[in-house]
């Protein structure tokens, strides 16, 4: 899927389960890759340094793994809708699973390239490089 934002984590494992990627037209998906086949996702947060600028919720959780950022995934709820859509500056991506309490990452908008998906720490790969990374490690 085009324009999947994969989501970054802050811990210190050397294989970030987040990651973003910058789709056609600038749409941005925050996608998540879990060490746990079967963890549920709970939310997703885009949030710039004054706080979320779009965030999902789902009380019951989700299998899904990329999260177009502006749009209500099935089972989720918007809690707030995106302010503001011009990709620039400081962002930063957070999640929270049945497996993790949270997990985010910060990184530059600048370094969102076309197509491919940045991985904090790691640089930037194709969507296939990050959909077959083992985050186990």
């Amino acid at each position: 899927m085009l324009g999947v934002v994969p989501l970054m984590s802050s811990c210190d494992n050397p294989n970030p389960s987040l990651g973003v990627l910058l789709g056609d037209g600038g749409t941005v998906t925050i996608g998540y890759k879990p060490c746990a086949n079967d963890a549920l996702i709970l939310s997703v947060k885009w949030a710039d340094k004054d706080g979320a600028l779009w965030e999902a919720r789902s009380k019951q959780g989700s299998r899904l793994r990329e999260f177009p950022v502006g749009s209500t995934p099935p089972g989720f709820d918007s809690t707030n809708n995106l302010t503001r859509t011009s990709p620039d500056g400081y962002r930063r991506v957070e999640s929270a699973t049945s497996e993790l309490p949270s997990d985010s990452e910060s990184f530059d908008v600048s370094d969102l390239r076309p197509g491919l998906v940045l991985v904090p720490r790691r640089g930037v790969m194709s969507l296939q490089e990050f959909q077959k990374r083992n985050t186990c490690d």
